[in-house]
């Protein structure tokens, strides 16, 4: 997928999130001004807006609806932001501006593809093959929210089942208890570590992944979760 990073003139930054998104299988450019991403968008495909470090809230805005006026609203947006930096008022501005979600710097890998194959999932689940993943003996059907495991469905909450799937894309990647929540929990507020450690134990048992010889859900000490996948026969 295209992804076009916003820098804002923080060009070491945007480099490294550069990269870490062509490690993970996409195709990324950096632009620094608002004028140069309203050329680039009426010239070239871009999938999703990353918009890095900014630093002056009227900056984004006028970016934000712009970039949101040209695409007819349909361009995912993520904010990469810097804590002592931005202010609650201006992350709620840009939101209804057309923001889609956020993160604070530094931000880990596994966290930052997360959120990224998550917004592009959900703008172009054509381009990004949504409706079915497959991993061995696991088959997972979006459309109709089932898992097979060798044929046979496995009995899962709605809840359930998108864990386990956010599980199987990002295979070896640790997530984090925070990334889960505001991913899946976003629209609960009494949803806490509590809940996603339940949820998880619920996971590993339906599918069998105690004692499964190619994966297992393994915890991250005062992190969250990684699923990884074993070598042959387990370990």
């Amino acid at each position: 997928m295209k992804i076009t990073i916003l820098s804002f003139e923080h060009q070491k930054e945007s480099d490294k999130v550069c990269a870490v998104l062509r490690a993970g299988g996409h195709a990324c450019s950096v632009i620094e001004t608002p004028k140069a991403l309203l050329d680039k968008l009426k010239g070239d495909v871009c999938d999703l807006l990353l918009v890095c470090v900014p630093t002056s809230g009227r900056d984004v805005l006028t970016c934000l609806r712009a970039a949101k006026e040209a695409t007819s609203g349909s361009l995912p947006v993520l904010a990469l932001l810097d804590a002592s930096l931005c202010f609650p008022e201006d992350v709620a501005e840009w939101g209804a501006a057309g923001l889609d979600d956020y993160l604070t710097l530094p931000v880990r890998r596994s966290d930052l593809l997360l959120r990224v194959n998550v917004l592009l999932r959900r703008a172009w689940p054509d381009k990004m093959g949504r409706a079915q993943l497959r991993m061995d003996a696991f088959v997972f059907d979006s459309i109709s929210g089932t898992l097979r495991r060798n044929g046979e469905v496995i009995t899962l909450t709605h809840k359930e089942f998108e864990l386990a799937m956010m599980f199987f894309r990002h295979l070896n990647q640790p997530l984090s208890r925070t990334t889960l929540l505001e991913t899946l929990w976003s629209k609960e507020p009494d949803a806490s570590s509590r809940t996603v450690d339940t949820h998880v134990s619920r996971v590993r048992n339906k599918l069998g992944l105690q004692n499964d010889p190619a994966f297992r859900i393994v915890p991250v000490y005062g992190y969250g979760y990684v699923l990884e996948k074993l070598g042959s026969g387990g370990s």
